[in-house]
């Protein structure tokens, strides 16, 4: 079952046993019948995302991929499932992956980091982490193109400031010229 967290219209999930639960803010999803969302229905919505989704139990296991989590790992869904985490994603994306699933299943809300996979040649994937009764649901997707686009921004943001900077001493030069030869005449 999964669990979506109530306050102000968010639909993060959460763990049954963590704090936000308790307080009543994360309630059983529904399906928009009053009936709680089952595993199937997610899925069929799972296959139909533009980004990569892994379902896990409690030890990290993958339960399942979408097909889109098969495009982007170029690995067939079935060699996916029943793999760790740690052994789809290996190094530093996993110990990443670690801390941040466990702060967040102890709070009971979701977690999201951003991290470079060198074992997909160097891309730069955005991952959403989201607890759930059976263990976490892990939406991810490439924003490689997005960081090189906000580093050109960034460069070229820089380089105009530098260019400012340049005509505007060019301005006060030629500025104190005309007043000097002002003074002459």
């Amino acid at each position: 079952m999964y669990f979506a967290l109530c306050a102000e219209g968010s639909s993060l999930k959460g763990r049954r046993d963590g704090p936000a639960f308790q307080a009543g803010r994360i309630r059983p999803m529904q399906d928009g019948t009053g009936k709680a969302a089952d595993a199937p229905g997610m899925r069929a919505l799972f296959n139909r995302l533009n980004m990569g989704v892994l379902q896990m139990d409690a030890s990290a296991r993958i339960t399942y991929a979408n097909p889109f989590a098969s495009e982007m790992l170029h690995q067939p869904q079935e060699e996916i499932q029943g793999r760790l985490f740690h052994e789809v994603f290996p190094g530093g994306v996993a110990r990443r992956f670690y801390r941040e699933v466990g702060r967040a299943a102890a709070h009971g809300t979701a977690a999201s980091f951003e991290a470079n996979c060198p074992a997909l040649e160097n891309v730069r994937l955005l991952f959403r982490c989201v607890p759930s009764a059976e263990g976490t649901v892990v939406f991810f997707e490439d924003i490689t193109e997005l960081e090189n686009a906000r580093e050109n921004l960034a460069r070229t943001k820089q380089e105009l400031e530098h260019r400012v900077q340049e005509r505007m001493k060019n301005l006060r030069r030629t500025s104190r010229m005309l007043e000097e030869q002002k003074e002459l005449l």
